[in-house]
């Protein structure tokens, strides 16, 4: 998801390519409603022409599915912490409605299981 705006001019010049997220309802105040669609959303872009892959994200991004020839690097901010250890600072009762919350645990189990099953599709990775 690319919200014009929100990073530097410099990058802003640069081509944006936006999975069908980009389209949704609400998306820009409401992105998390959508967060177990975002490995279906990664793994459908197109790569085939690119060497190299250098992917930044806490998120699923790192999970991109490479063509064979090129080089993946991700540059990973932190692991998922809603989906591992810190549910609760996110989609806790006390944080959005415990209807969702119910509703969201199993999808972010879910994810997490996703999350450690895609952790080798990079190359190498960098950590801050």
């Amino acid at each position: 998801m690319h919200i014009r705006g929100s990073v530097s001019p410099a990058i802003e010049r640069l081509p944006t390519h936006t999975s069908f997220i980009q389209h949704l309802p609400f998306v820009k105040r409401h992105y998390r409603r959508y967060l177990p669609l975002f490995p279906v959303a990664v793994e459908q872009f197109d790569l085939d022409r690119f060497d190299l892959v250098i992917s930044t994200s806490h998120c699923c991004v790192k999970s991109v599915v490479r063509p064979g020839r090129a080089r993946h690097l991700c540059y990973c901010l932190t692991p998922m912490r809603y989906a591992w250890d810190q549910f609760d600072a996110y989609f806790g009762p006390d944080r959005i409605r415990p209807s969702g919350s119910r509703l969201m645990r199993p999808l972010m189990a879910r994810l997490a299981r996703w999350d450690r099953d895609t952790a080798g599709r990079p190359d190498r990775y960098v950590a801050i």
